[in-house]
């Protein structure tokens, strides 16, 4: 009964790992990108001022 959990979880593990193989290659297509590096600027840069007002509006 182990052995069989044992394999279950390798192959749970094995099959997270291969989607976070596929979403890291998206991301990385997108940030590879003109337009990706530039919208993530973007977004980085607003949530930081979002961040900044919160922290000193308070």
């Amino acid at each position: 009964m182990a052995l069989i959990a044992f394999i279950v979880a390798l192959y749970g593990i094995a099959s997270l790992c291969e989607g976070m193989d596929i979403l890291f290659s998206a991301i990385h297509a997108v940030m590879s990108s003109y337009p990706g590096m530039l919208i993530t600027v973007v977004v980085t840069a607003y949530l930081t001022y979002r961040w900044y007002r919160a922290r000193h509006v308070a």
